[in-house]
């Protein structure tokens, strides 16, 4: 496979199978999902996705992605049985966990994160708030940042307030940074989360948390947090986990110096 982009966003592609060794083009727009091809002198323009476009140019082969069944009918997740063609042309399954009602390999909704999570310093009290949790699917408790679903027609900015006060109590006074969508586990789930880096202030408490939640609200210095992470029966969100290491050895230079715009 022959491929060439210049300056002008145009990719020159030639097949080795194509005798004659003719060139196509591709026309794209990086901000776009749907890139328009025209190949001169051979058909009328049609469409490629811009995935396929990415691999021709990386030199990659196109895994397809086809079709999708619905396997669970439940509130909150639901599994999936994606359907897609591998790199050697064969016909493969993957079951994916999704809280939306179709895939986002299927829908391309990958902008809409699915939920936020806060990593909230108290500017009165200058610690970091996080919380230990109890979840059923460890039996036990967690220690990990504020979090909770975007509901439908909420904004970023709004969830992260609603959710850090009926979380902790506390009230977002300040946002310094949000990011884009990240993946906590691509190989089961299609769930994107936004951190949000943010200034809070007020007493912590408990009032709002709901009959299923058992929730407790911890206020860490920088000593406070070397001295939680060598608990060596604690259970960790990795997120937190990698951000209190950070915490513990710069202090509330966390979420200012993580490249993160606000």
């Amino acid at each position: 496979m022959g491929c060439h982009l210049n300056h002008t966003g145009i990719l020159r592609y030639r097949d080795p199978q194509d005798k004659q060794q003719s060139s196509r083009y591709f026309l794209f727009d990086a901000g776009c999902r749907n890139i328009s091809l025209k190949k001169w002198g051979r058909s009328q323009p049609r469409e490629i996705s811009a995935i396929s476009l990415y691999q021709l140019v990386y030199g990659g082969i196109i895994m397809e992605i086809t079709d999708s069944k619905k396997l669970t009918h439940t509130r909150w997740i639901n599994l999936f049985d994606v359907s897609y063609t591998d790199k050697t042309g064969q016909d493969r399954n993957w079951q994916v966990v999704s809280r939306n009602s179709q895939p986002k390999c299927i829908s391309g909704k990958f902008d809409i994160p699915d939920a936020v999570l806060m990593i909230p310093f108290h500017t009165v009290l200058q610690k970091l708030v996080i919380l230990r949790e109890y979840r059923v699917s460890l039996a036990g408790f967690q220690y990990e940042f504020p979090a909770g679903l975007v509901d439908k027609d909420e904004s970023i900015q709004e969830a992260s307030r609603r959710e850090l006060m009926e979380e902790t109590g506390l009230s977002l006074t300040r946002i310094t940074g949000i990011s884009p969508p990240l993946y906590n586990t691509a190989g089961l789930a299609d769930e994107s989360v936004v951190l949000v880096h943010c200034e809070c202030d007020g007493i912590p408490s408990a009032a709002d948390n709901r009959g299923s939640e058992i929730i407790e609200v911890h206020l860490l210095s920088p000593e406070d947090a070397t001295r939680i992470l060598s608990d060596a029966h604690a259970m960790w969100d990795v997120k937190l986990w990698m951000a209190l290491k950070h915490f513990a050895e710069h202090g509330m230079t966390v979420g200012r110096d993580t490249g993160l715009s606000s």
